[in-house]
């Protein structure tokens, strides 16, 4: 490869990542109005889905953006201190807010384990949401069902097709 063309795909890479960042903080501020706004789920999904093909996103990381966006939104809202206690209920009330969203692109077992990566990454890079974890599965696995008890389980145990075995912290907070 000679320097032209490892150039080029440096600044391809740059612009990728760029598209990224600017798709993720479009889906952030669209979830963050609609939960103020109380917007139905679909106008959300159009508005995600017009800005996944502005940027040329994939469907597996619009699925990430929209999981940690949601439960972004909820953290916006949060009006109590930094504390896990303060911080579920709007959490938990983004999630119920958004699930027609969420299950409009949670459709098939493999799209339950990037929702469950997206929450371990989304752990990994703000710990407040580690004492949320069991909750947040919990919500989604049994409130609304958008999680299946097999793919949980499969996820936990590192298992699955495309599953991360968990981070030992939140193996521990799901537990």
């Amino acid at each position: 490869m000679d320097e032209s063309e490892e150039s080029e795909e440096e600044i391809q890479m740059s612009d990728d990542e760029y598209n990224m960042n600017e798709f993720q903080h479009e889906v952030q501020e669209s979830l963050s109005t609609a939960l103020r706004e109380g917007a139905a789920a679909e106008n959300v999904v159009l508005e995600i889905n017009a800005s996944r093909h502005a940027y040329n996103v994939s469907m597996e990381d619009v699925l990430t953006s929209v999981v940690q966006g949601i439960l972004k939104a909820g953290q916006e809202r949060s009006t109590a201190s930094k504390g896990a206690e303060g911080l579920w209920p709007a959490v938990k009330s983004s999630i119920t807010a958004f699930q027609g969203v969420l299950r409009n692109y949670v459709k098939k077992n493999r799209d339950q384990i990037l929702l469950l990566n997206a929450v371990e990454t989304l752990v990994r890079s703000c710990p407040p949401f580690l004492p949320l974890a069991k909750g947040v599965l919990f919500e989604l696995n049994q409130t609304h069902e958008i999680l299946d008890d097999e793919v949980i389980v499969a996820w936990y145990r590192g298992g699955a097709a495309g599953a991360t075995s968990p981070l030992p912290a939140l193996r521990t907070a799901v537990s």
